[in-house]
């Protein structure tokens, strides 16, 4: 009886996953930045360029120049709990801004103008883009630790109640 009890406690630890937060790239920088790495290449920024988040986005905001186009005033790249926009472009008489938005690991990667990358929602023109995905999605990743409990449950009592 004690080897069922020690080979049921030994399965359970090995099916036991691992479970992290959400992935994503986090920097800053702005045009009077020498290193612009944060733009270019995030995953090359020498500090921390990607937190391991425990929230729901990893989130991009562009600022660039009407005039001269496609100059960079400014990049963020953030894991946030809401974004303040969801995958639009904002513009004004001197700034266009790109809010990009997703929710997979480090899917801000991007040039934060075209999103199609991370979730498919607006191309680097600004159009947008309806992209249909089979799938029950994530919601949060503390729903996957919960299930993998629960089953072990219901595999596991089933046994010990038979054996007992």
């Amino acid at each position: 009886m004690s080897t069922l009890l020690i080979t049921l406690l030994l399965s359970n630890i090995l099916c036991v996953q691992v479970v992290q937060g959400l992935k994503c790239y986090t920097c800053t920088t702005t045009e009077n930045d020498k290193d612009k790495r944060c733009i270019t290449n995030p995953n090359a920024v020498e500090v921390n360029p990607i937190t391991n988040c425990n929230k729901k986005y990893c989130t991009t905001t562009r600022v660039e120049y009407i005039d001269p186009k496609d100059k960079v005033q400014s990049m963020n790249r953030d894991c946030v709990d809401k974004p303040i926009y969801n995958n639009q472009i904002l513009e004004d008489s001197t700034y266009r801004v790109y809010y990009t938005s997703c929710r997979t690991d480090l899917c801000n990667a991007g040039t934060g103008k075209d999103i199609s990358v991370g979730s498919g929602m607006i191309h680097e023109d600004g159009e947008a883009v309806v992209l249909y995905v089979p799938g029950i999605g994530r919601e949060n990743t503390a729903s996957s630790i919960d299930l993998s409990i629960y089953s072990l449950f219901l595999v596991n009592i089933p046994l010990l109640l038979y054996y007992y």
